[in-house]
Order: C-alpha cells, then structure tokens, then sequence
C-alpha cells in the first residue's frame, strides 16, 4: 500500500499504523474515478492508498531545507499551475481523490457500523367525523365526535380515541361497524361500553384504548370471525368501517362517521 508520496516541500513517507489509517482510496479499472474501502484485502492493494484523519495523508512535514531519505532532496514530481498560484496539478488530484474518498467512506461507514439498515415506515392512520346526518336513517342532534387511530408499527394493535360532545340522551356505547356509507352493518369493535373497554362518558368527553386481535368480534353475516385481524384490517383500509355513538335515546346510534385511511 502507498504510504503517501513525495512532494517539493519535503514530506516523507510513513507506516500505516502511524497515521490512524481509518480506511483507503483505490482507482477503480477503467473508468478514472477512485473508490474507499476499510477492507483488508483491498486496503493492501499497491494501487490503494491510505486516508488517515490528517490533514495531510500518510506523510510528515519536515522542515524546510533538511535532506529526505537516504541524503537526496525530495524531487519536484509536477510543476505549479502558475505564477503566484502557490499550488500544484498534484496538490489539486489530491485533494479531489480526499474528497471523492471521504464522501465514499461516509457511506461506507453507515454500512459499516449498521449492517442492518431499518427504514422505518409512515404510521398508518385512520379518522372519521361523526354526526347525526351520517345515521341510517338520519338522526336529528346536535352531537358531533371524532375518532383518530393510528396502527401500531408491527402491525398488530391499533390505538385510539373517541370524542364526542351535545348528544341529547347519555352515551351507552360505541363501536366500529362492518358497513359502507348509507348501510348499516354489524359491529367489529368495541370503542367504550362494553367489550373490555372502559365505560364511556355519558355525558360526552373523549375515550382512550387500544384493539388486538383479540377485540376483533364476529360478524357471520358478513364473512367476518372472530379474532380475524388481517380481515379487520381489510375493512378498515378500504374504507368500509364506521364509527357509530349509541344513546339511551337512539339505541341504534345518534352520531356515527365513516372511517377513512390517511
């Protein structure tokens, strides 16, 4: 491996393990571009050379006028760009194959250090806005809610919460029904009232809770058994799902919204 190279202001060559070798730079065959690497095999390749977290790469500063190596002055190996430039063609390769190589590392390094890159995906979520309106048939109340859930990251629980506020008798229960806009269909899930859930708040306020597999009750009449998750699942996503509030006075709803993916 190339330890460094000799330049007209006098650096000398130096080991490896002396300049904090953290990986190297190596050109790649036909194509004029160089590539970095922290493998052994291709580090200790003649053509690779060392980066090091130096600012200057594998070499020493020697004072001016002493002798290198050996007696002999270090040769000049390229000549500078111009008058007053104060660089040269080869300062300038330099520094482009350092910042070609330590983009390249920064990438290595992710690699490096997390073998298993994880993409954490978006939060599904789901939401609907009840009203009376949306009842079949149509209730006429001043109640409104809302209900917000959102799907666990592995997939097998679902969080949630229920408001709801002015309804004209006290809340019973809420549920999530099997069923598109217009139809009424069988509950799925339990919101509060019943079911494991907690007691919902007669005279409006907002429920917290969470649903498994293990809430997801049967609707034979519709395809649907008991503990059925990933058919739960189904229904939510396409859109076939409604949250309903039921009342003393509308046993069969007073406030209900179709759920929506977002």
């Amino acid at each position: 491996m190339r330890q460094g190279f000799e330049s007209p202001w006098g650096y000398q060559r130096r080991p490896a393990h002396e300049v904090g070798l953290f990986f190297c730079a190596f050109p790649v065959a036909n194509s004029g571009l160089f590539a970095a690497s922290a493998a052994p095999q291709q580090c200790s390749s003649p053509d690779a050379w060392n980066v090091a977290a130096r600012p200057v790469i594998g070499m020493e500063r020697k004072p001016p006028g002493q002798a290198a190596a050996g007696g002999a002055r270090p040769r000049r190996l390229l000549r500078p760009l111009g008058r007053g430039s104060g660089m040269t063609l080869m300062q300038v390769f330099s520094a482009r194959r350092v910042a070609m190589a330590l983009a390249a590392a920064a990438m290595l390094a992710a690699a490096w250090f997390a073998p298993e890159l994880v993409l954490r995906r978006r939060a599904e979520t789901f939401q609907a806005e009840l009203s009376g309106f949306q009842e079949v048939p149509p209730i006429l109340t001043a109640g409104t809610g809302t209900f917000r859930a959102e799907l666990a990251r592995d997939g097998q629980s679902i969080g949630f919460e229920l408001a709801f506020s002015g309804l004209r008798a006290p809340v019973t229960v809420a549920h999530l029904h099997f069923g598109q806009p217009g139809v009424n269909g069988g509950v799925f899930a339990f919101l509060c009232g019943g079911g494991g859930k907690p007691a919902c708040p007669q005279q409006g306020g907002s429920v917290q809770g969470t649903i498994s597999p293990a809430d997801i009750v049967a609707v034979p009449e519709q395809g649907l058994a008991a503990g059925d998750w990933e058919g739960a699942l189904r229904i939510l996503r396409a859109g076939a799902a409604y949250a309903n509030v039921h009342s003393t006075q509308f046993p069969a709803g007073e406030i209900r919204g179709q759920v929506r993916g977002r």
